[in-house]
């Protein structure tokens, strides 16, 4: 046996140089056992001509080649590239990856050449994926080749006689193989392996390394995810046995990861049958008693191509749903339910403001759901609580939630209430949610798009019957609630990533208002900056400053990221400041040194496409969709009327004829 650069074995040499892996690999070592001397030299000239480091090389085949195996696998060897049967070998014996020196088939063809030197009944001896197909190889030169497959290699003396028996003259081969036959009396001739062959298997070590390590550190990246979970989380196959448990389902449980491969009833024997093997895909839960404390448990089937494949249960101490409950309804609390703006109190001077106020004023008038889109910070709760007061219902609730700010285990109960001894710690005679605090009134669902796609169902559920049923109770309650929902997302993109249900886009987008950005609508920032001052001044209790119209330009090149919530947030520190003084531009920079105003110029084209996008979404929105009446409000074509669509990126698969 002889071996190559041994004393590189624990070398930290680095491989690919890819950003994400360069370390891991240059801990590794990779192994290359060769058949024969002249292979390992041109396997270490490959890996100096590919600059594959951190490699090593030795030569061995049969018993030898898995002695080597075994010796650098007890080393810390990661993966070993080896040939034929020394390969089946080691895969057979070590867990550890193996890739085979496959021959190619102008490998063979070489061998085949050399071998009709000798003889024309020639044998092929090897694993099947050498073997098979080298029949037909040989028929174009006119050798009759005959395959001999071997799955061990305690089969090789018998299938080498068994091939003398039958007559064949010449046996092409590995090492072990040409050995066995030229002992048998049968001429042997050693498969060489070409260049790159050797250089595509060790491509393939390192690609199949790398994938490897990327699929257990994601597995790693899981496990830490869900071990720093605050509720349980178990998984279980198809038959109901566990197969993944976080750290809070093993405490909860008192049981370690040993419970894995058990079935899961032998901890929780109280589960129903429904609730591990759900007939559905929607979300099934319930209160039960397990180790001495109430736990809810909430259950989801798993499905691959339809077929279920098993169960996602969560698990939450109900001592700890109650404080979160607690934290998330106390805002809401501190609110109040009552709408404080009104239409006339938003500051406009823009033409699609104006419009758009318009617009909402008749649709205050009616019940049908109203969605409001819009960047964050353009003041949607404001115009939902100026819909509110213009509307019939102006003098019942006005409740607001943002269902982004709600955990999802919680939003359910906090939209739909539960009933007297749901839990430990539930309220005596249970706890109204806010549909039934907003009846006779406006519901004011913020962040609409952010709400969980399992309550999505419950939700649609809802607007169509108008009934709902608490959290663990058995009667249905009839409301009279008008849904004002509002989003800065695109639900249309939502829908499309399927992300968000079309059925409840539909319900949700009768009446739309799409309230523009401040920066395209720069004549209004005058209007809110002085409105700003006096509701800010008399908030602080200090006198109004004053600010130039030079300033008023200054206010009005800022590009307001933020909307009117950003230059509200900035009119607020101005006031503290300044303290009723005349503000100098000099003061403005001072103050607001994160402003970066643009110079007014070029940007005016961007602006006037933007309104005009705007007022044709909006003729849209008040014509439903409908092509022919959007163009009449417009006074275009409907010709003109779909190129601008088009032009503006306006989405016309929405357009009724």
């Amino acid at each position: 046996m002889h071996s190559f650069h041994l004393s590189r074995i624990f070398e930290n040499t680095n491989i690919f140089s890819v950003p994400s892996f360069t370390e891991v690999l240059m801990k590794s070592i990779f192994v290359f056992i060769a058949p024969y001397e002249e292979m390992a030299v041109m396997a270490e000239e490959v890996a100096r001509e590919l600059k594959l480091d951190g490699w090593v090389f030795d030569v061995g085949y049969g018993e030898s080649g898995l002695q080597l195996a075994e010796r650098y696998y007890e080393q810390g060897a990661k993966l070993i590239v080896s040939r034929n049967m020394t390969a089946l070998a080691i895969s057979r014996h070590l867990s550890i990856p193996v890739i085979d020196l496959s021959a190619s088939p102008y490998d063979i063809v070489k061998g085949l050449s050399h071998a009709r030197k000798f003889g024309t009944r020639i044998g092929v001896i090897g694993p099947a994926d050498l073997v098979y197909g080298c029949r037909a190889l040989g028929e174009p030169f006119g050798l009759e080749v005959s395959e001999w497959i071997l799955s061990d290699l305690e089969q090789l003396p018998e299938t080498i006689q068994q091939a003398k028996q039958l007559g064949v003259e010449i046996m092409l081969g590995g090492q072990n193989e040409i050995q066995c036959a030229i002992s048998y009396g049968i001429n042997g001739v050693l498969l060489y392996t070409g260049k790159s062959t050797i250089a595509s298997a060790m491509k393939r070590a390192v690609d199949l390394y790398q994938l490897q390590y990327s699929e257990r550190f994601r597995a790693e990246q899981i496990r830490t995810i869900l071990d720093h979970s605050y509720e349980g989380i178990l998984a279980t196959d198809g038959n109901g046995q566990l197969i993944l448990m976080n750290l809070t389902a093993r405490s909860m449980l008192g049981t370690d990861q040993s419970a894995i491969g058990h079935s899961i009833q032998t901890y929780m024997p109280f589960l129903p049958s429904s609730m591990l093997h759900p007939e559905s895909d929607a979300t099934l839960g319930g209160i039960y008693e397990l180790n001495g404390s109430r736990i809810m448990i909430h259950s989801r089937m798993v499905c691959v191509d339809g077929k279920a494949e098993g169960t996602v249960l969560t698990l939450h101490y109900v001592k700890d749903i109650t404080e979160m409950e607690g934290r998330a309804r106390k805002e809401t609390v501190m609110r109040g339910h009552v709408a404080g703006t009104t239409l006339d109190d938003i500051s406009t001077c823009s033409e699609n403001m104006q419009r758009l106020i318009a617009q909402a004023r008749r649709y205050a008038m009616t019940n049908s759901t109203v969605l409001i889109t819009g960047e964050t910070g353009t003041g949607k709760e404001m115009l939902a609580q100026g819909i509110h007061i213009a509307s019939p219902r102006k003098n019942g609730p006005f409740v607001a939630i943002n269902c982004a700010s709600i955990p999802e285990n919680l939003l359910e109960s906090e939209l739909f209430g539960y009933e007297e001894g749901a839990f430990t710690g539930a309220r005596r005679n249970g706890k109204k949610g806010y549909f039934e605090l907003a009846n006779k009134g406006t519901l004011f669902l913020d962040e609409i798009g952010e709400i969980p796609l399992n309550l999505q169902a419950n939700l649609l559920r809802v607007l169509q019957e108008k009934q709902i049923m608490r959290v663990g109770g058995d009667r249905i309650i009839p409301i009279d609630v008008r849904i004002i929902a509002a989003t800065h997302r695109n639900l249309q993109k939502a829908v499309s990533d399927g992300k968000f249900r079309l059925d409840l886009f539909y319900r949700l987008n009768v009446l739309r208002l799409m309230i523009p950005p401040l920066r395209e609508r720069p004549d209004d920032i005058p209007l809110l900056v002085r409105a700003l001052i006096r509701k800010k001044s008399k908030q602080l209790s200090l006198p109004p400053v004053e600010i130039p119209e030079e300033g008023m330009t200054f206010f009005r090149q800022n590009p307001w990221k933020g909307n009117v919530r950003e230059l509200e947030n900035l009119i607020e520190r101005l006031c503290i400041v300044c303290n009723g003084s005349t503000v100098t531009m000099q003061t403005l920079r001072e103050v607001l040194p994160e402003f970066q105003p643009s110079p007014p110029g070029p940007s005016g084209a961007a602006a006037v496409r933007s309104s005009q996008r705007a007022m044709i979404e909006q003729a849209l929105e008040a014509a439903h969709w409908r092509r022919a009446d959007a163009a009449k409000l417009l006074g275009i074509s409907t010709t003109t009327l779909w190129r601008r669509m088009r032009e503006y990126g306006i989405d016309i698969s929405f357009l009724k004829s």
